[in-house]
């Protein structure tokens, strides 16, 4: 009974490993003649052919932070929703992650080497957006958004990510906030203490 059971037990194991790596962000090249090319599909069903090689893949060791915000200011490379999917995106809220300094290089150079193809941004197998890149990406911040949903809720380790995230920041204001009243104390008795010396030697 064992041995029956060891076989669906390494299966079951590949498939976690696979859903595990559908976590991560991809982003393709839109196909150009003479390459090897896929068809990816939007939340809607439409489908666009791509590069079959992903120009670069984001998981947990290529992001410092993420938080979820409004999705107005997005970069210029990456804010242009691909309006032809016949999609109705949520626009009103986005991911901004940022990005290590060895992915933010990459990144920058994979931009700059494509301007004026679209960019496949891929969640889970389904395109998210597919914005023409203008110029490359200098900037190690992007704001993803997209998709009939946050996306972000379906990936544990981005959850973790933007929950850490919130948590350093909270940690940073407080910080910021005991220096600040350090400072307004330390300089409130450098600007009283005489006042009370020459106050004492008057009574005197």
């Amino acid at each position: 009974m064992k041995f029956q059971i060891f076989p669906f037990f390494l299966l079951f194991t590949a498939l976690l490993g696979k859903a595990k790596a559908d976590d991560r962000l991809y982003f393709y090249i839109e196909c150009s003649p003479g390459q090897q090319c896929i068809d990816l599909a939007y939340e809607t069903g439409k489908t666009a052919s791509v590069a079959a090689t992903p120009a670069q893949v984001l998981g947990r060791g290529d992001l410092k932070s993420a938080k979820v915000q409004m999705a107005g200011a997005a970069p210029q490379a990456i804010k242009k929703l691909d309006k032809e999917a016949g999609q109705k995106f949520d626009v009103n809220l986005g991911l901004t992650i940022e990005l290590s300094e060895e992915a933010s290089k990459k990144f920058e150079r994979m931009t700059g080497q494509n301007i004026g193809r679209k960019l496949m941004v891929v969640f889970d197998n389904r395109i998210l957006t597919a914005p023409t890149i203008n110029q490359a990406v200098t900037g190690r911040m992007l704001l993803i958004s997209g998709g009939r949903g946050p996306f972000w809720e379906k990936a544990p380790w981005l959850q973790d990510l933007i929950k850490n995230s919130q948590d350093s920041s909270a940690r940073s204001i407080l910080s910021y906030v005991i220096i600040a009243l350090a400072v307004s104390v330390t300089a409130l008795v450098i600007v009283l203490l005489p006042r009370m010396r020459r106050t004492s030697q008057s009574h005197s």
